[in-house]
């Protein structure tokens, strides 16, 4: 009976470690998941104060005229020009508003000739205006924009 009272008393003492343990473990456990969905907040806090940033940017922005958003890439597609005339409408590309001159380049070959103007910062239309207006050899009858593809095509040149 002795022997009985001390096997329990052991076991006792082994499932009351074994409970620690596991209390340690848990609380590790509950420590980490609360880092995590502390970092998770933190993500997506920084993540909103970033659209809230750029929200109020635009609105001041706007307040001052100064919201434009570039077109994109505009290539103006000039089929059978010669490499004299499109150097000449290359520099008046050059000239129009919202086009930066280091982002023109031009193509003058067999298979193509057009000019490409990166970043382009306007309306489509405006900026065909603009090249009517600089060059009189362009009119509404030989010149038209696509939207589609953020083209000007000008024929007859």
């Amino acid at each position: 009976m002795f022997l009985f009272t001390l096997a329990v008393q052991a076991q006792n003492k082994v499932d009351n470690t074994i409970n620690k343990a596991n209390n340690s473990v848990n609380s590790v456990n509950n420590s980490v998941n609360n880092a995590s969905a502390t970092a998770s907040n933190a993500v997506g806090t920084v993540g909103n104060t970033a659209t809230q940033t750029k929200a109020l940017a635009d609105q001041v922005g706007g307040l001052f005229g100064a919201k434009k958003k570039p077109v994109g890439n505009v290539v103006i597609k000039v089929p059978g020009i010669t490499r004299a005339k499109i150097k000449q409408l290359v520099d008046i590309v050059k000239s129009c508003p919202g086009v930066n001159a280091s982002n023109v380049d031009y193509v003058c070959d067999d298979t193509d000739q057009s000019i490409t103007v990166e970043n382009y910062k306007g309306k489509l239309y405006d900026f065909l205006d603009d090249i009517e207006k600089k060059n009189p050899l362009v009119t509404d009858n030989n010149s038209k924009a696509s939207k589609a593809d953020n083209s000007i095509t000008i024929t007859g040149l």
